[in-house]
């Protein structure tokens, strides 16, 4: 059925501010001045947030009154076995998408150091920081994060030679079986679909029934009754991958436009070696997190989009204009 119209100006209007955020920093970014005033307020943002999960983290640990106190910036935990151990969401609305905000920021961060705004100390403390609260995340934000640096890593050691290679390879491979894992029910091992291949099902199958203009946006993509390992009984109306998410609600159109947009950014940072983060930034975003989270509406990911298509914009000018332009 399609959506009802509240829902669905709610949708439009969502997509219309997340463009405009978009717009807003590549503006910013267009001049070399404001692309570093972005990136430290992004990682000035970032660096709080950490602060704040540490200390979530210390107060899940003091007892059950101090618990109490952080319950409301703490995440439930999902398909995850639930345990003496905090899963962290922050001020996000899930703790997947405070895993989204991290890996983006360690991104900036790499590209802050790229582009001579930070020195190396100050990169490594930054890592440090926010290593715990990305932890406690408990999303595969983790792993894409190990990737990010191993590929940043390869690229400045050694750019264009054989250790780029494996680091590539290396991150495809663990997409390959970030993927295995989460279709994989651990209660019954390829014996019955874990709740994530079931949400992935039925968002292939609803897609399917209207491939071209999708169900409506705003639409719930699907709708899965799960019970979770803490016991709780759960109704998902999501399809927990961005690309099916886009299909079921606004057909092919909705995850081509995106990709689009996605490719328009990574092409923007082509030319300059000191966004190369921003682009694998963007890139184990769209190919690893988008395959198992819906973030087509994050705020986070759409300014970043906005930031490497503005930086791009920079680099076409001739160097006069470029001077112009920031004094």
């Amino acid at each position: 059925p399609m959506p009802g119209f509240g829902r669905a100006l709610a949708k439009w209007i969502g997509l219309c501010w997340l463009g405009m955020l978009a717009l807003l920093a590549a503006d910013a970014a267009s001049q070399v001045d404001g692309r570093r005033r972005v990136s430290m307020a992004w990682l000035a943002g970032a660096a709080l947030a950490a602060v704040v999960a540490w200390c979530v983290t210390i107060a899940f640990y003091l007892g059950d009154a101090a618990r109490g106190l952080v319950g409301p910036l703490l995440s439930h935990y999902g398909s995850l076995p639930p345990g003496p151990y905090p899963r962290i969401r922050g001020v996000f609305a899930n703790a997947n998408m405070f895993g989204l905000f991290l890996l983006l920021s360690v991104a900036v961060a790499l590209h802050a150091r790229d582009a001579g705004w930070w020195d190396a100390r100050r990169l490594r403390g930054f890592l440090v920081l926010v290593s715990l609260p990305l932890l406690a995340t408990a999303s595969p934000a983790i792993s894409a994060t190990l990737l990010l640096l191993v590929v940043h890593h390869a690229r400045r050691t050694d750019p264009g030679g054989w250790t780029t290679r494996p680091a590539v390879l290396l991150a495809a491979g663990l997409v390959a079986l970030n993927l295995l894992g989460l279709s994989i029910n651990p209660a019954a091992p390829f014996a019955e679909p874990s709740v994530r291949a079931q949400l992935w099902s039925q968002a292939l199958a609803a897609w399917q029934a209207a491939p071209w203009t999708g169900q409506g946006l705003g639409s719930p993509a699907i709708q899965v009754f799960y019970t979770a390992p803490d016991g709780q009984l759960q109704m998902l109306d999501d399809a927990h991958n961005t690309w099916l998410n886009l299909g079921v609600q606004g057909g092919i159109l909705a995850p081509v436009l995106f990709a689009m947009v996605v490719a328009t950014a990574c092409w923007a940072t082509r030319d300059e070696p000191a966004k190369a983060a921003l682009r694998w930034g963007i890139l184990l975003v769209a190919a690893c997190l988008c395959l198992s989270s819906s973030f087509e509406d994050a705020r986070v990911l759409w300014i970043l989009l906005g930031l490497s298509a503005g930086a791009g914009s920079l680099a076409a000018l001739p160097v006069r204009q470029q001077h112009d332009r920031h004094g």
